[in-house]
């Protein structure tokens, strides 16, 4: 992945917003004395502000049908795609929340988790999606 390709957004659990790269004055660091990620905001009055209580989610390098950024924690709508023509199937309609999948063997990929049944894991590749959320603003999106 090269540098430009990093998008991410911020979830200001404090102020109860999110921040969007590029659109805002922020940015991620690492604390030389703690080694630890840090996100500040910059404002005209204090300067730069630490960010203490926030959540960084990463940009996962996918569209959704409209053109719409997908990032982690996003709630999206998932139909199946047909494949197949000659099978005869309803497409499958779900709600999911995009989320890291944790293997060991893959350092940094994304799935979707339906909102039903956590255990449930779908690849992006075999649907269409639509961001109609996120687990912040609209938590009652994931309500069955």
């Amino acid at each position: 992945m090269k540098l430009q390709e990093l998008d991410f957004r911020i979830w200001d659990n404090k102020n109860k917003r999110l921040l969007y790269a590029g659109n805002e004055p922020i940015a991620i660091g690492i604390s030389e004395c703690s080694k630890q990620p840090f996100v500040t905001e910059f404002n005209e009055l204090f300067g730069h502000q630490e960010i203490k209580d926030c959540e960084i989610e990463l940009w996962i390098r996918l569209k959704d049908k409209n053109g719409v950024k997908i990032y982690e924690g996003d709630i999206v709508k998932a139909k199946e795609r047909i494949i197949d023509p000659d099978y005869p199937k309803e497409a499958e309609l779900f709600i999911a929340i995009v989320k890291k999948y944790h293997d060991d063997s893959i350092p940094l990929y994304f799935m979707m988790y339906k909102t039903t049944n956590n255990n449930d894991v779908f690849d992006f590749e075999y649907y269409e999606v639509e961001v109609i959320g996120n687990i912040h603003e609209n938590p009652e999106l994931l309500k069955g």
